[in-house]
């Protein structure tokens, strides 16, 4: 298991692009990625689950067909 907090903190967009890319190849390989991470259609595409907390609680879960529904995303994020 992987777990990382906020890997693209303060990165340039082409290197949060390489970060995630990394992560893909990581997640092709078996291993399970617990992701703490603020860029939310990177996370959505990525992840079989992304888990939205509002307020430390459950808030909606996303599944990676959601990653372009940004509608979607905006809402679960700016839900309070």
């Amino acid at each position: 298991m992987l777990l990382l907090d906020e890997p693209s903190l303060g990165l340039a967009p082409l290197a949060v692009d390489n970060v995630f890319e990394a992560l893909r190849g990581i997640r092709e390989r078996g291993v399970t990625i617990l992701l703490v991470e603020q860029r939310a259609i990177h996370t959505v595409a990525l992840a079989d689950r992304t888990h939205v907390l509002v307020g430390g609680e459950l808030g909606l879960t996303l599944t990676p067909a959601d990653a372009h529904d940004t509608d979607k995303i905006v809402a679960a994020y700016l839900s309070s």
